[in-house]
């Protein structure tokens, strides 16, 4: 793990701490972080495939599926000397975040429940929308299915520790999926402990109070038996 200073290369978006117009998404890869002043409503962009490895590729604001993110005060910062994710503390604008995006390499650099607890939990308590790659996902669909003991919402029921608003979940098939539906375990080594995972979260949000409302999920992943179990409170559909 890198361990040394970021070098400044994160302060267009400390300056993004802004009342009258307040950082709404963040998007997470291994070498980019970005920060949008806006809720994307438009669902179709709601399903869009965060990329890692861009030190080959041209700066993320010239990538044609990032043209529609032209919220003003918008921040889009790209490096290939350290991993962003690392350096995610109090001082990112994430009180007001409603809507994060992570990457699939990014998401196996967070090793258990308590390494997503320690860089989120205090700060993220607006999130409603999270994209993840199923891939990789059990640590931290473990993360989002603890409760917090210490706290309740108005009716008194438990909240979570984790994105305790969160609403909807965006689900990538990530490296797991193959050409067919057929292939798409066959590199999923943890695919017994993220499908456990999964439907105890949603069980234990829907038992606390806090349900989650709805998945979107890549169409790659239909034939996995994990979704045939999610229940019928939850709307389910895919996109391509």
């Amino acid at each position: 793990m890198y361990v040394g200073g970021d070098g400044g290369i994160f302060q267009p978006i400390f300056e993004l701490n802004d009342e009258t117009l307040p950082a709404a998404e963040l998007y997470v890869s291994s070498s980019d972080i970005s920060i949008r002043r806006s809720l994307v409503t438009d669902r179709q962009h709601w399903t869009w495939r965060w990329q890692d490895e861009r030190e080959d590729r041209s700066p993320i604001w010239d990538d044609p599926d990032f043209l529609y993110d032209t919220a003003a005060g918008s921040r889009h910062i790209y490096t290939s000397a350290i991993y962003p994710h690392f350096h995610l503390d109090h001082r990112f604008p994430l009180g007001t975040i409603r809507s994060m995006h992570f990457s699939e390499a990014v998401q196996g650099h967070f090793e258990d429940s308590t390494s997503w607890l320690d860089t989120f939990s205090a700060q993220c308590l607006k999130v409603e929308r999270l994209s993840f790659a199923f891939v990789d996902s059990y640590t931290l669909l473990s993360a989002l299915s603890l409760p917090d003991a210490g706290h309740t919402h108005s009716e008194g029921d438990g909240m979570f520790r984790l994105f305790p608003q969160l609403k909807v979940l965006v689900i990538h098939g990530g490296s797991a999926c193959g050409p067919t539906n057929g292939d798409t375990t066959a590199i999923d080594e943890h695919r017994v402990a993220r499908d456990v995972s999964m439907i105890y979260l949603l069980e234990a949000r829907r038992e606390a109070g806090w349900p989650i409302e709805e998945l979107l999920v890549d169409r790659a992943l239909k034939g996995w038996s994990v979704l045939g179990n999610v229940g019928e409170e939850v709307t389910l559909s895919y996109f391509d």
